[in-house]
């Protein structure tokens, strides 16, 4: 699995996640979305590109995200997005639009025009889970958008 640096409020958001699922049957959903062509980006446009590209997602992820929800930089060119009270259609529906959000964006950065795309892969939390293997699924998930050739959304079905 890709390295994760979690800070110390993600882990207590997840435990708390992992826990409201045991004691309330909490359902909560968990995805990540990754900047397609992020390598093109940097080599080409360089850090001033990559951040341009990282805040336009978080721009969008904070219009529609709440409060209780988690957003959180995983590094340079990926997000952790963790959503309480989400069934799997509805993680599905809000990466959907999230992913339809930034593939509107451009801009320049210099002389070059920057266009974005973003692949997703999301899961639910299960029984039995604990943090990295949530994250593990998502990231699965988050493959196979990329291997069918990015600016996907692939949810799990369990």
């Amino acid at each position: 699995m890709e390295l994760i640096n979690l800070d110390d409020k993600a882990v207590e958001y997840l435990d708390d996640r992992i826990k409201g699922y045991h004691e309330k049957n909490e359902n909560f959903s968990l995805g990540v979305i990754d900047i397609d062509f992020y390598e093109f980006i940097q080599e080409e446009l360089g850090d001033e590109g990559l951040k341009k590209a990282m805040d336009e997602i978080g721009n969008a992820l904070e219009s529609l995200t709440r409060p209780m929800d988690l957003v959180q930089v995983l590094n340079t060119h990926q997000y952790l997005l963790g959503i309480r009270e989400f069934t799997q259609d509805s993680m599905k529906v809000l990466m959907d639009r999230l992913r339809m959000s930034v593939d509107q964006f451009q801009t320049q950065v210099g002389d070059r025009e920057l266009k974005l795309t973003i692949s997703c892969g999301g899961t639910q939390l299960m029984e039995g889970d604990a943090i990295y293997s949530l994250i593990s699924r998502a990231l699965d998930q988050l493959r196979k958008s990329k291997d069918f050739g990015g600016n996907r959304v692939s949810i799990d079905s369990r």
